[in-house]
């Protein structure tokens, strides 16, 4: 029982150590940075307030990033170089290439990460239009979900 229960403690503190908590201070901080217009942004978000990244700041993040690449693609070179600058927000930016967006810019997506990316940066543009990809798959799913209902 001890053991168990140490286990547990560890686990706690363990988690505890890893991830930030979002403290009403940095929710509404964040709150007010709601909606984003640029990619420097949406990289000012991921580094002041990526612990607070969940619930409808989540989905705006993920509107603004779907915004961004299906109607501002002109603005592509902005990404490339905040993801230079800091090689974790590319992995937290596809994963908010989602189902939040909705399917028209889904698809702009897809077709400017194909038809429009820029020379030498083949690698991000294809991640990007894997997870566009991804999520017309889900789009899909949930709407043979629905005419089951």
């Amino acid at each position: 029982m001890k053991s168990i229960f140490l286990l547990l403690v560890l686990i706690i503190i363990s988690g505890s150590v890893y991830a930030e908590e979002c403290s009403d201070e940095d929710f509404n901080a964040a709150d007010a940075t709601i909606p984003l217009h640029a990619w420097n942004d949406v990289a000012s978000f991921f580094n002041k307030f990526k612990q607070c990244d969940e619930g409808y700041l989540a989905e705006g993040v993920s509107t603004a990033v779907s915004v961004l690449l299906a109607r501002h693609w002109e603005d592509f070179p902005q990404l490339l170089q905040v993801e230079k600058n800091n090689p974790d927000f590319e992995k937290w930016m596809l994963k908010h290439i989602n189902t939040t967006a909705n399917g028209e810019d889904i698809e702009l997506i897809i077709k400017n990460s194909s038809m429009r990316c820029p020379q030498g940066e083949t690698p991000i543009c294809n991640k990007i239009g894997q997870s566009a990809k991804q999520v017309i798959k889900e789009f899909d799913t949930e709407g043979a979900e629905n005419k089951t209902l």
